[in-house]
């Protein structure tokens, strides 16, 4: 519906388009708490929390490497592509992989012991139980905390993701390759990811993400200075960028995890889905359209 509106209308009317994109973002909402979580409760070790977080945002820089990998291909193969063209090549490419990966994922990792145990399982959720929890979240002092910090640094991720094409386009004069540029970013992100997962090792977690978000944002203004006549420059300050964002991306929801069991301490629950959610909500809550997850769409506008 949203990458090829021909093939259900003939005439995509804003009502059409806005209900493709309500139900994408629905969707992906859905599948992407579901997996962080999964992922927060795999293991209740510190340290071995932050190496599952690590890979799992690891394998997401891969994601969108070959995301933007397949337009960028096409802007050097096939220069006359346009972004419809681009699009349709990544929904293909979504339509075969996203059935299969996720089969694989839930066929290939077993929930824990307890959650197996059909006499371990927890009583059914009630409309009580949910004012409850979130009273808890809210007396939490720890989840306060963590989602400050989530929203400051969302913001200023969102507004880059957003001015990032325009950036390219009207400040570095190369429209035509955006998604080539942004595979810098990513494939920084990617190699560094194991980097920041060996200075985790040993090391208290949020010191470390300070120390990452204040070198992100010094790289990010360091783009400021450069202009179309110093696109070398500019590769070097993005992949920077790339290099610095990676600790965030992982560091954050690795905390949020040792976050929910200080939750659990008290009152004898694993709430890791409700916590995530809360803790999505905000990021999704930043300026632009999102935090994290948010970047310029692969085909070279936006999503």
């Amino acid at each position: 519906m949203l990458f090829m509106p021909q093939i259900v209308t003939s005439k995509p009317t804003f009502w059409y388009v806005l209900l493709a994109t309500i139900l994408f973002n629905l969707a992906t909402s859905v599948q992407q708490l579901n997996v962080i979580s999964w992922g927060g409760e795999l293991s209740t070790r510190y340290a071995e929390r932050t190496r599952i977080m690590g890979w799992r945002a690891g394998f997401a820089a891969l994601a969108k490497l070959m995301a933007f990998g397949i337009p960028a291909a096409m802007e050097w193969l096939i220069p006359h592509a346009s972004i419809g063209d681009k699009l349709q090549a990544l929904m293909w490419t979504v339509i075969v992989l996203l059935p299969f990966t996720t089969v694989v994922a839930v066929m290939a990792v077993p929930e824990k012991p307890a959650d197996a145990n059909p006499a371990a399982a927890a009583p059914k959720f009630t409309l009580g139980d949910l004012w409850l929890t979130l009273g808890r979240m809210v007396s939490n002092k720890y989840l306060g905390r963590i989602l400050l910090v989530e929203l400051l640094q969302a913001g200023p991720t969102a507004v880059k993701g957003a001015l990032f094409v325009f950036y390219v386009s009207y400040i570095m004069k190369a429209p035509g390759f955006t998604a080539t540029l942004l595979l810098f970013v990513y494939g920084a992100t990617l190699l560094s990811t194991p980097i920041w997962m060996r200075l985790a090792k040993g090391r208290e977690k949020h010191r470390l993400l300070a120390i990452s978000v204040l070198l992100y944002g010094c790289s990010q203004a360091s783009m400021m200075f450069w202009g179309p006549d110093q696109l070398v420059f500019f590769i070097i300050a993005i992949a920077m960028n790339g290099v610095m964002n990676a600790g965030p991306n992982f560091l954050m929801h690795s905390i949020m995890v040792d976050v929910v069991d200080s939750d659990t301490v008290l009152t004898g629950k694993q709430q890791t889905g409700a916590f995530f959610a809360v803790l999505e909500t905000t990021t999704k809550a930043a300026p632009g359209p999102g935090g994290h997850g948010d970047f310029p769409c692969p085909a070279g506008g936006r999503l």
